[in-house]
């Protein structure tokens, strides 16, 4: 137990819980919209169906990176804040360089985590869990290896970087999935169900 490396492992999860709603959100949107929108879709028209949902897909995806923004700076300037008041003394230790350190690098991966996150509940409705395996399973490895090496090789704290890494690679890939079904959303959603 690292001490200062926890400190900044658990400081970040708080970006985590603040981002992880924008999911909740995005699927029951989701949910509810593409129902009626497949009820009244013609077969003529499939091009635009598809392009609706794409585009659904990114304007929620922004509106994540933005939670994602405010939740990593508003997580790091309220506990600057909390600090220079001096009505909680031990705050102080989470401004250790490397819990500073761990906080930010964790802090990214678990935005790469929930984006990934992100993509993986439009492949689990359009029932494609297969495709989140393979992305969390090629992620896993990745953080393990790079976690492993680094933290092994040089600094015990920069197993942080195999989090940040092996969350980018489930991103990345997850990502490619699920761009890939809104490209043929109406093929997926049919099949799905």
């Amino acid at each position: 137990f690292d001490t200062p490396y926890e400190l900044g492992m658990d400081w970040a999860l708080l970006c985590f819980v603040l981002t992880v709603g924008v999911l909740e959100f995005t699927i029951q949107e989701f949910s509810e919209r593409i129902v009626p929108a497949e009820r009244v879709a013609a077969a003529n028209r499939i091009e635009k169906f598809n392009r609706r949902f794409t585009h659904f897909y990114y304007i929620h995806l922004l509106l994540f990176l933005l939670v994602s923004l405010l939740s990593i700076t508003g997580t790091y300037w309220g506990m600057s804040f909390l600090r220079q008041t001096g009505l909680f003394p031990f705050i102080k230790v989470f401004f250790n360089p490397l819990t500073k350190f761990v906080f930010w690098w964790a802090a990214i991966g678990y935005v790469f985590l929930v984006w990934g996150l992100f993509n993986s509940v439009f492949l689990f409705a359009l029932s494609r869990p297969a495709l989140v395996l393979r992305s969390l399973g090629i992620a896993f490895l990745v953080n393990l290896v790079v976690g492993f090496i680094l933290s092994r090789a040089f600094r015990y704290e920069l197993a942080v970087v195999g989090l940040t890494v092996g969350s980018l690679a489930f991103m990345l890939i997850s990502g490619f999935y699920a761009r890939r079904a809104f490209a043929h959303l109406d093929y997926y959603y049919y099949s799905a169900y």
